[in-house]
C-alpha cells in the first residue's frame, strides 16, 4: 500500500530527504539555462528580519551548486493572498542573503515553486504559471534572480494524454495518479528511476507509527475541508455573507451534518473574533490553509 504524494509528510520525505528527486523536479519545472546538478538543503524556517515579525515555514528550501535558491512546498487548495504569500517568502530569502555593507552582485537568484493541487489562474489553460519582474513595455526585458513557479494539479487532472517521454509530465503523473506506475511493467518502470524510487517512499512500510498518525490527521483534515466547502456552498454562501457561511455552518451542525461541521462554526467565530489563523489551527489541530480557506470565505 502507498500513501499519497500530495499529503504533507509525503511530500517532505520525498523531495526534503532525497536530493536526486528534488533536482529532478526542479529542472523538470524550471527552463534555467544552467541545469541543477546538486543541491545542499537549508532550515525550512524563514525568520523575519527583526526577530518580531512573521515566521514561515516552508516544505523544502536549498541551494545549488551556483548559489541560486529554491523554495519547493505542497499546496493542497487555493487560499486568498496565495502569490502575495509566495512573494513574501521569496523576498525573505532574497534580501537575507546580504549582510550589512555588502554590494548587490552578491544577491543570487531565488526560485519559489509551489505545487497546488487546485486551480490558480482560470483565465488560461496552461498548467504551468510563471511570474517574474518585467518591463511592462517589453516582456522579454526582465529583472533576474526572481521568479515564482505554481504548477496547478488541478488543470493537468484534466489532460488526456501526458507524454512519459517528457520530465515533467512523468512528475505530473506521479502526483495525480501514483497508480499508473505501480501497474507498469518492471521494465519500463526502469526507465523512469526518480519516479520509481519517489513511488517506493511512498509505501507505508517507509514511516514509523508515529509518522502514520500524522498522516492519517493530515487526512482527516482535508476530509473536514471538503465536508466544509460542500455544505456551505449547498447553502448558498457563494453570496459571501460572513453571517450567512456560518448561518449555514449552524443548519448543517443542528442537522448533524458531521463533525466537521460543528468545528468549522468554532473555528468561523474565533476568526470573527480576529484571532490569527495559525492560532486557531493549532488549538484545533487542523491544518492551517483548511483555517485560510475558512478565513477567505468569511
Amino acid at each position: 500500500m502507498i500513501l499519497r504524494p500530495l499529503a504533507d509528510l509525503t511530500f517532505k520525505k520525498v523531495f526534503g530527504e532525497c536530493d536526486d528527486l528534488l533536482i529532478n523536479l526542479i529542472n523538470a519545472l524550471l527552463e534555467l539555462p544552467d541545469a541543477v546538478v546538486s543541491i545542499e538543503y537549508l532550515q525550512n524556517e524563514l525568520l523575519s528580519e527583526q526577530g518580531t515579525g512573521k515566521n514561515t515555514i516552508v516544505d523544502v528550501r536549498c541551494t545549488d551548486h551556483a548559489s541560486r535558491h529554491f523554495i519547493v512546498e505542497m499546496q493542497i487548495a487555493h487560499h486568498a493572498y496565495f502569490l502575495e504569500r509566495l512573494l513574501f517568502n521569496a523576498a525573505k530569502v532574497f534580501s537575507s542573503q546580504l549582510e550589512r555593507g555588502d554590494p548587490y552582485v552578491k544577491i543570487q537568484p531565488v526560485y519559489a515553486i509551489s505545487i497546488m493541487d487546485d486551480i490558480l489562474v482560470k483565465t488560461n489553460d496552461h498548467c504551468v504559471q510563471t511570474y517574474s519582474v518585467i518591463n511592462h513595455h517589453d516582456v522579454d526585458e526582465r529583472a533576474s534572480g526572481f521568479q515564482i513557479v505554481v504548477l496547478e494539479l488541478a488543470k493537468c487532472r484534466k489532460l488526456r494524454n501526458l507524454d512519459m517521454q517528457k520530465p515533467l509530465d512523468r512528475w505530473i503523473q506521479y502526483f495525480i495518479n501514483p497508480e499508473y506506475y505501480l501497474a507498469m511493467e518492471k521494465q519500463e518502470l526502469e526507465q523512469m528511476p526518480y519516479q520509481r524510487k519517489a513511488i517506493e517512499i511512498l509505501d507505508t512500510t517507509n514511516f514509523t507509527p508515529g509518522q502514520m498518525r500524522a498522516y492519517d490527521q493530515y487526512i482527516d483534515s482535508v476530509r473536514l475541508y471538503n465536508t466544509i466547502m460542500d455544505d456551505a456552498w449547498e447553502r448558498g454562501i457563494r453570496e459571501g455573507s460572513a453571517k450567512g457561511l456560518e448561518e449555514g455552518l449552524a443548519e448543517g451542525k443542528a442537522e448533524g451534518k458531521s463533525e466537521g461541521i460543528q468545528l468549522s462554526v468554532l473555528m468561523l467565530r474565533e476568526l470573527k473574533a480576529g484571532i490569527d489563523p495559525s492560532i486557531i489551527a493549532e488549538k484545533f489541530k487542523v491544518e492551517p490553509q483548511l483555517v485560510e480557506q475558512l478565513k477567505a470565505l468569511a
